[in-house]
């Protein structure tokens, strides 16, 4: 028998920063249910303005990326494949902002990819949102609301990985294909699944130069 479709709810307690197999659920739904998520941005709402320096703004922050959960859904095994349909994203506050940060993104150096210019000049970039569409006043720009979620992931096996890392398990693929309307099969490696996500997106092209996209909370 199929299970009864339900709407549930889910707000994070704390976020984790990783995408962790042994990090207790913070809540269990069954499949087809209907599950709201409640998601930070990737800075965890600590960049509000242009006046903002993000290596400021960041220092005291744990990490970037912070994930709700993970979410266990009843039934799920390992071989098993976890299928989300992602029905809407709803933005919870009226602006997102994109950044450049010190040698973090394609545009500078990084720990991985050393170059020798010296990094780009810390910049905020804060981008409205009204009547459906984003407003940067300052540039005189209007582009669409076109939301995606950045990260959506299981727990891999074993080991807890980065929220910043995509891989077999999902993760933080940063692809605007991940939308509403749209269905992710994600193969599910634990007990539960252990699902995750965040890193909610207001609009991005085909990749992430700088680092970051237009970041929002939904």
């Amino acid at each position: 028998m199929t299970p009864e479709r339900t709407h549930v709810e889910v707000e994070p307690r704390d976020y984790s920063y990783v995408f962790n197999p042994y990090r207790e659920p913070i809540a269990e739904v069954n499949p087809g249910d209907q599950v709201v998520i409640h998601c930070n941005d990737a800075f965890e709402s600590r960049i509000q303005s242009e006046n903002d320096i993000p290596s400021e703004a960041l220092a005291t922050a744990k990490f970037l990326n912070p994930q709700t959960g993970p979410i266990y859904i009843a039934g799920a095994e390992p071989g098993d494949t976890l299928v989300v349909h992602i029905k809407e994203i709803e933005a919870t506050r009226d602006f997102a902002v994109s950044c450049l940060i010190p040698y973090f993104g394609g545009l500078t150096s990084t720990i991985f990819t050393r170059t020798l210019q010296e990094p780009l000049p810390e910049k905020v970039w804060v981008w409205r949102l009204s009547d459906g569409k984003l407003h940067n006043d300052r540039l005189g720009v209007e582009i669409p609301w076109r939301p995606f979620m950045g990260t959506l992931a299981v727990a891999p096996d074993q080991e807890a990985i980065t929220a910043l890392a995509p891989g077999p398990f999902g993760g933080n693929m940063d692809v605007p294909h991940v939308r509403p309307g749209n269905t992710v099969y994600l193969p599910v490696w634990n007990e539960g699944g252990l699902f995750y996500t965040g890193d909610t997106h207001a609009n991005q092209g085909e990749g992430e130069l700088c680092g970051v996209g237009l970041e929002i909370t939904s």
